[in-house]
């Protein structure tokens, strides 16, 4: 594949060489005598002062940096042309900002580069004893009272040159992404789960430190060669995990028994979690004809190569694409579509003793499991129609097929096929009523998971109605429907279960809603409702402690939200503008399995219940002043309640207030 890179690379340099070669000096001449218009640079900064208090769990701000601290940030834009740049910057903390910065000469340089950076609140989750009544602690704390919270960044960078007069480009596409905090991490101590005396099992969790740094950079070139654009480029992806990549534990001796007749693992220091280093490189070959006309032609070819760096494995992928879209007349569009994937995974089926350093290690792993690997074909068509200049109609299938390899290993079927079908419509009812409409049916024989339907049925529609000069609607309702016979588990020891699983049902439904009223010239109120329901009934299988398997049948699971907002904007003079918001959050979830386990006092359905509110106001004014300066205000109050009365589980709510005052001035 490097090979075909480096040749394709010539080719498009060779032919853009020669067409450079018949430049005439007339146009060179026609573009020196040419003036650029002049445009003023426009200039715009702020500063100020963001007040913050919060008090309980800091849920209530959980992507705010809940830390006072000074603001500053503003924008240039300046087009001394044939120059052209752009600058934005908006920072609020040391944790909280925005840069974006664009330049361009001509239409021979472009750059963009922007960075979004934010931190994120994490929670310290509760431990819970299973069973206090127990001589040996259930759980081990090591992060009580800790405060955990992950800083985010994301970099992007574009760079491409073009050679005058012809579109040749050459370009670099750049992403960097950086994670840097505590967070929690939770595993089995004690003896861990080497053993099959539960009582010789604790649970732990403590603090752990991440430094995540990601980057992906794509170099390439394109260009027209003849009738067809041709786009070529080369891709790396690193992934590299510092801070506490590798998390031990000083564990006890496990025991098949009690009494420890037989050791099954020494005691020792041993690693119990690692976040691997990764890195991959894809080629990619892109070809369309001229968007013009009507048949137009596009395909694309992928190569990538992965590889855990830690444990040696390794993943090659190919994919191929083509698609064909045909216009018979102006009213009708045809589209068909082909992909084949393939996926090649690779790993080693033992790990020598000693593995990552530990000395604990003693014996070498064996018996790992081949991958999966997987070839995929999916072919789609689709067809739009316009049989009147209000109605849009459109239908569309796509038939799959996945042929897996190893898939015995895995207990996993070896051939799925999938069918699907979609119909959509887009109607303009009257001129102020318009609505749109789709269906989906798919059909999927022999799925890989428990969570993939053999059967499901989609519909949804939306209405926009403007029925006043002064009124506005908005209304969509969707809901998906789910089906799923002869669920398969598989036991420890990596055979079916006994008991026969069978089904699986789910229904998921959304109403969204909203009305905005011009009630003056300068007011209007948009009131907005928002729901959402998810109900999941599957059958269950348990193992008890002798390892015999329970089944549990149609287990309901089932969550609902239902969000309410008012927004309010209102000019009250030329020189000032009012916004207000004030919105309320209700989510309530669990699942109720039948099948209760005796010997522990706390029931496994209290785990996975949930009842959250939050509420939200918000007020933001600006009032300009003569000379284009401006004052600012902006306020937020968030209330997070958790409304769950479990002696377990410790409280989540929490208020956070937030200030920003802001004075800013344009030049």
């Amino acid at each position: 594949m490097k090979k075909i890179l480096i040749l394709l690379f010539s080719v498009l340099f060779i032919f853009n060489s020669s067409v450079f070669a018949e430049e005439t000096e007339t146009t060179e001449t026609e573009a020196e005598i040419y003036h650029f218009p002049e445009v003023k640079p426009e200039f715009y900064g702020f500063m100020g002062y963001r007040l913050v208090s919060f008090g309980g769990s800091e849920k209530a701000g959980e992507f705010e940096y809940l830390h006072s601290s000074p603001v500053i940030g503003g924008e240039i834009r300046a087009f001394p042309f044939p120059h052209r740049l752009h600058l934005e910057a908006d920072v609020l903390n040391k944790k909280d900002y925005f840069i974006d910065m664009g330049y361009s000469y001509k239409d021979l340089v472009l750059f963009r580069g922007t960075n979004r950076t934010l931190f994120h609140n994490l929670d310290n989750i509760s431990l819970i004893d299973l069973n206090p009544a127990t001589a040996s602690p259930g759980v081990a704390v090591r992060d009580r009272g800790e405060q955990y919270g992950v800083e985010g960044g994301l970099n992007n960078i574009f760079l491409r040159f073009k050679t005058p007069d012809f579109p040749f480009h050459v370009y670099l596409d750049g992403r960097f992404l950086n994670k840097n905090g505590d967070m929690q991490q939770r595993f089995m101590g004690g003896a861990g789960y080497f053993t099959s005396n539960s009582a010789a099992i604790i649970r732990t969790s403590q603090k752990k430190y991440i430094k995540w740094d990601m980057k992906d950079i794509t170099i390439g070139a394109n260009s027209h060669v003849g009738p067809v654009e041709v786009d070529l480029s080369h891709g790396e992806k690193r992934f590299d995990s510092g801070g506490d990549r590798i998390s031990s534990e000083n564990y006890n001796r496990a025991c098949t028994t009690a009494a420890c007749t037989t050791v099954v693992r020494a005691a020792g220091t041993y690693p119990h979690n690692l976040v691997p280093d990764l890195k991959s490189s894809t080629n990619t070959l892109k070809l369309h004809t001229s968007y013009t006309g009507r048949l137009v032609a596009a395909a694309t070819i992928s190569q990538t190569d992965k590889k855990n760096r830690d444990s040696g494995a390794t993943a090659d992928y190919f994919a191929g694409s083509a698609e064909v879209t045909y216009i018979p007349y102006n009213r009708m569009t045809i589209v068909a579509r082909y992909k084949h994937k393939e996926a090649d995974l690779e790993n080693p089926s033992s790990l020598p003793a000693g593995y990552l350093g530990y000395s604990a290690y003693t014996t070498s792993a064996t018996g790992i499991r081949p991958s999966l690997s997987s070839q995929t074909d999916t072919l789609s068509g689709i067809v739009r129609y316009r049989p009147l200049a209000r109605l849009g109609l459109n239908a569309g299938y796509t038939y799959e097929q996945t042929e897996r390899k190893n898939d015995d290993a895995w207990k996993m079927t070896g051939k799925t096929t999938r069918r699907d079908a979609t119909l959509s419509a887009n109607a303009r009812l009257t001129k102020k009523l318009t609505l749109k409409a789709k269906y989906e049916h798919q059909d999927i024989h022999n799925p890989a998971h428990n969570t993939q339907p053999n059967r499901s049925n989609y519909a949804g529609a939306s209405l926009s109605w403007v029925p006043f000069n002064w009124a506005s609607a908005m209304l969509s309702y969707n809901a998906v429907k789910e089906k799923r016979h002869d669920i398969h588990y598989v036991t420890s020891s990596g055979t079916f279960s006994a008991v026969k699983a069978e089904n699986r049902t789910a229904f998921r439904n959304r109403v969204l809603g909203s009305v905005t009223f011009m009630l003056f010239k300068r007011l209007s109120v948009t009131p907005s409702y928002a729901y959402m329901h998810n109900r999941i009934v599957q059958d269950l299988a348990y193992n008890d402690t002798a390892g015999n398997p329970q089944l549990d049948r149609n287990v309901p699971y089932k969550d609902t939200a239902n969000s309410y907002a008012l927004t309010l904007n209102y000019a009250a003079k030329k020189n000032v503008d009012i916004n207000a918001e004030a919105s309320q959050t209700k989510g309530r979830g669990s699942f109720y399995p039948g099948i209760s386990n005796t010997t522990r006092p706390v029931s496994v359905a209290s785990f996975s219940e949930l009842k959250v509110k939050e509420t939200v106001y918000a007020f933001g004014s600006e009032y300009r002043l003569k000379g284009d300066w401006a004052v600012g205000l902006k306020y937020r109050y968030n209330n997070f309640k958790d409304m769950i009365d479990n002696p377990y589980d410790d409280a989540k709510n929490g208020i956070a207030r937030i200030i920003l005052l802001t004075i800013s001035k344009k030049w």
